[in-house]
């Protein structure tokens, strides 16, 4: 199943974050204006429609 940026900011709320990792992940955004990035301890966050290669 592909994690969504609503499911990892809600599991985020809860205080369940990303592994500290040091690695990035790439994600849908979920509109046309909104891509960016969100950091988390030791992990990115990467919202974007382009291809996460």
């Amino acid at each position: 199943m592909t994690m969504s940026l609503r499911d990892i900011l809600e599991a985020a709320a809860r205080g369940v974050f990303p592994a500290a990792d040091g690695g990035t992940a790439v994600v849908p955004q979920d509109g046309a204006r909104d891509a960016g990035v969100i950091a988390f301890t030791a992990h990115s966050v990467v919202f974007t429609d382009e291809d996460p290669g």
